[in-house]
């Protein structure tokens, strides 16, 4: 039996009823969202239909999984004598390959697939999915332009949402620029809406803005991700989990609107965007601290664009960050030499930007009983002892029994590197709420918690991304693509293959 799992997104109108606004197939498993990983999920629906189906057999097939669906569904059918396939299929895949089905064989599909209604015609298209559901009760109003590039529109009244943004342009299909798409509007007039529908086009179309002030987290904008598996002939739904994931900032009382277009500040879109991206870019709490090239120290709410830190040059490759693998094919650099030809320099920064967003944390705690926390995408430097060799992998990748090399920043002239083995790693999930920075030349610079702590142990933070609004940035390239910015010949494209933007 082949069946599809379907993530759909849901908002809080006015009533406090909940809207579904899109469905997705290869939808994304947020890790930055309210509940636990415990929460989150509940398997026992489809437990009682693969015992009730008499499978044998379960394949689950996916272009990228939150790694806790698959231990669950493993633990899950270990525990029923039922055997478990999972298949991961490329991003850049339009159909998924072809496997055999039978009576007693569950194919659980969490890829997208041209080939297949659901996917092409509703998920590809939300027009045609909001069109499926407007005669329901839980239909929204909107605006579109129809093949014969008619507009057509079910918009009858104008939301009242105070300050708040009411309606909301998104494209059509997935593809598009993200720097600037979704819009925001708030009108309060017809012919204030007559002159937003203007933007209407075949790639773009208005739809009603859900917002209800007595539904806000923490200040933030929740939207529910619902999990779960249709099957045929009726498309029913088992339903398999669900979370809560939260506006990117939180709201602005009195948002900032152009006078003639009535379009939302851009600069202001955060706090009404969720995203699927932790913080990927060098980030400071207010209170973190980084030295500047003089010796001394600033926070990261004094810090300011211009300013020139002291900064780190280490001969590990700054490329070599995607883990063993990738380390094992370049030139490998041990502790020794790590420790002969690391030289301080200085750096100025280039960026600094606002950010408020639940993300997960790390928690390190090391033999000596001492701990580090940091977010849990967070690029440190890990010593392996297989490869004799030193490598960058983010905190969510460590384990137990592994070495991490800290900065001791007491000599002022030469880098000295102490090694810490890891105890325990515990994961949390927290709002971050601080500051994302880059720097012009070295992807390395120094952090530490507080200016007063007597430790001389700082992070050396991998400016892992290219980040400048005005040059180039992952959102803006199509699905399966990143975004990359080489300062030699300052030219950006759009590359496959990679799992971030590298600034060359």
């Amino acid at each position: 039996m082949r069946t599809v799992l379907i993530g759909s997104d849901f908002m809080y109108d006015k009533n406090g009823d909940l809207k579904p606004i899109e469905i997705n197939t290869s939808t994304g498993w947020n890790n930055y969202k309210i509940e636990s990983e415990d929460e989150t999920y509940d398997l026992s629906g489809l437990s009682t239909f693969i015992q009730n189906g008499g499978f044998t057999k379960v394949t689950y097939v996916y272009q990228s999984a939150n790694k806790g669906i698959i231990t669950r569904l493993d633990s899950l059918l270990e525990s029923l004598n039922i055997e478990f396939v999972n298949l991961k299929v490329g991003s850049t895949s339009i159909t998924i390959p072809n496997i055999e089905d039978s009576d007693t064989h569950l194919i659980i599909r969490q890829a997208y697939d041209t080939t297949a209604l659901v996917d092409d015609v509703y998920c590809r298209d939300k027009v045609n999915f909001l069109n499926l559901i407007k005669n329901e009760d839980y239909g929204s109003q909107f605006a579109y332009l129809n093949e014969n590039s008619e507009l057509v529109s079910n918009i009858t009244n104008i939301p009242d949402n105070a300050n708040q943004p009411n309606f909301i342009l998104k494209a059509v299909e997935p593809h598009y620029d993200k720097n600037q798409y979704p819009k925001f509007y708030k009108v309060s007039t017809q012919e204030e809406l007559d002159v937003v529908l203007q933007n209407v086009d075949r790639d773009y179309f208005l739809m009603e803005f859900l917002y209800n002030p007595n539904k806000l987290y923490n200040n933030r904008i929740q939207v529910i991700r619902g999990l779960h598996i249709l099957y045929p002939s009726s498309l029913q739904g088992i339903e398999i989990g669900m979370y809560t994931k939260l506006s990117d900032d939180v709201i602005i009382e009195s948002p900032s609107y152009d006078t003639t277009t009535f379009e939302l500040d851009i600069t202001q879109r955060n706090s009404f965007l969720t995203s699927d991206l932790g913080i990927q870019l060098p980030k400071l709490l207010d209170t973190d601290v980084v030295q500047l090239a003089d010796g001394s120290f600033k926070t990261g709410l004094d810090l300011q664009v211009g300013d020139v830190l002291k900064t780190l040059d280490l001969p590990v490759g700054e490329y070599n960050i995607a883990g063993v693998a990738e380390a094992a094919s370049n030139d490998n650099v041990s502790f020794t030499e790590l420790q002969e030809r690391a030289v301080y320099s200085t750096n100025a920064v280039t960026y600094k930007g606002r950010v408020s967003k639940t993300v997960d944390y790390i928690t390190l705690t090391f033999t000596d009983e001492s701990t580090w926390s940091d977010t849990d995408s967070s690029k440190y430097l890990i010593e392996d002892s297989t490869l004799n060799s030193i490598l960058w992998l983010p905190l969510n990748q460590v384990t137990p029994g592994q070495i991490v090399l800290l900065l001791d920043t007491s000599d002022e002239t030469t880098p000295v590197f102490i090694k810490k083995e890891i105890a325990s790693v515990q994961p949390t999930s927290e709002v971050f709420e601080g500051w994302i920075i880059t720097v012009e030349r070295a992807h390395l610079f120094l952090t530490k918690t507080d200016v007063a702590s007597t430790t001389s142990y700082v992070a050396i933070e991998h400016n892992l991304a290219c980040f400048d609004p005005t040059l180039c940035t992952q959102d803006g390239c199509p699905k399966g693509q990143v975004c990359c910015y080489n300062s030699g010949n300052n030219q950006t494209a759009c590359q496959v293959g990679l799992s971030q933007c590298i600034c060359n």
